[in-house]
């Protein structure tokens, strides 16, 4: 049976979306079709709008919803099931080979790549989806997919910070603030958020940063030197977690990290912003200091081991998806969301909540 959805479309040459009437195939023996409840907006969707495009698109990658029907392969979820979908597989080494999907719109058929989730229904592989557990709000799991696992999988999974090591994280939205929530629940210390906006900057206090630095106001990387005197080694922290993609913050988490002492290596300047321009960096900064820098988007992530993971810390209130989630839109308001994006308006994530 073919699913009829309400989906958000971003016509070619055009940065503002449009919701149209949709119909979904139905399900293939390795895919599932899920009733949207709420879908987060990131930063990417940014980057998409304004990229050059000859066909139209549909956007969104993190979301939450129940299950309305499953193809005839898939065992791990089952009609009426509330689960979250996210970008990152959860079974990489099983592809099927069933990502692209023809989605019937008003305009003729839109052959879908990988994972969409800004509508009231879509169909995905059930690699992208994973089943929620314990007792969190179905609207408040939107966001984890996303914003949680990028953030706070990078503390947990990506280079695994242990206590005592002491983190910098330039960005205070979504993705640095749940990166911030995993420093404090791996007794991570000091914990710095850098940001340019006081509120934000207040909000990361709220979820565990131990200091705070006003970029618009100070030198982040003279700010850093001067609170991670704390530890036994030079200036300059052990981590330090770009959430932005800028260029001065690509830059300046080098400059953040502490470097070689005695027999230990340097610090590690970690890049999990989407990065939005090229970045000029200084190879003595890595050869004679023993810094490193790496990029990470989802490495050592698990999605079906791991968000179980975040969810209970919600529930332990270490990591606070209510406060996270800190805007809602309706599925019609899509443009409104996007442009407070744009502008720097929103505080945590928003969300698209698909029901009303």
């Amino acid at each position: 049976m073919t699913t009829r959805a309400r989906v958000a479309l971003l016509p070619p040459g055009e940065r503002r979306l449009r919701i149209e009437e949709a119909e979904l195939p139905e399900p293939g023996p390795h895919q599932v079709v899920v009733r949207t409840a709420a879908t987060g907006v990131c930063h990417t969707q940014l980057h998409q709008i304004d990229s050059k495009r000859s066909e139209p698109m549909l956007l969104g990658h993190e979301s939450a919803g129940y299950v309305k029907a499953v193809g005839s392969a898939v065992t791990h979820v089952q009609p009426g099931q509330a689960v979250m979908l996210t970008w990152l597989q959860r079974l990489p080494y099983r592809r099927h080979g069933t990502d692209d999907v023809d989605v019937r719109l008003p305009g003729g058929v839109l052959s879908t790549d990988r994972l969409w989730t800004w509508g009231d229904h879509t169909i995905v592989d059930e690699s992208y989806v994973v089943a929620i557990t314990g007792e969190t709000p179905v609207d408040l799991a939107a966001v984890v997919g996303c914003a949680v696992m990028t953030g706070a999988g990078a503390i947990t999974r990506g280079v695994s910070v242990r206590p005592g090591d002491s983190v910098a994280i330039f960005g205070a939205g979504g993705i640095g603030l749940s990166a911030i929530a995993a420093a404090a629940v791996v007794d991570a210390d000091p914990i710095i958020a850098i940001d340019i906006d006081p509120n934000k900057l207040e909000l990361a206090r709220q979820f565990g940063a131990t200091d705070v630095v006003d970029a618009s106001s100070v030198d982040p990387v003279e700010a850093i030197r001067g609170l991670s005197k704390r530890w036994d080694g030079p200036p300059g922290v052990h981590y330090a977690f770009d959430c932005v993609g800028a260029q001065p913050t690509m830059a300046q988490i080098v400059q953040a990290i502490h470097g070689r002492y005695e027999a230990r290596p340097g610090g590690v300047a970690v890049q999990i912003g989407v990065p939005v321009t090229n970045i000029e960096l200084d190879g003595e900064d890595f050869l004679f200091s023993g810094r490193k820098y790496v990029a990470l988007l989802g490495d050592g992530v698990i999605p079906e081991r791991d968000f179980p993971i975040f969810l209970r810390w919600h529930a332990q209130k270490k990591l606070d998806l209510s406060l996270l989630v800190s805007r809602r839109y309706a599925l019609d308001e899509v443009n409104d969301a996007i442009g407070a994006l744009a502008a720097g308006k929103i505080m945590g994530r928003a969300i698209l909540d698909c029901t009303s």
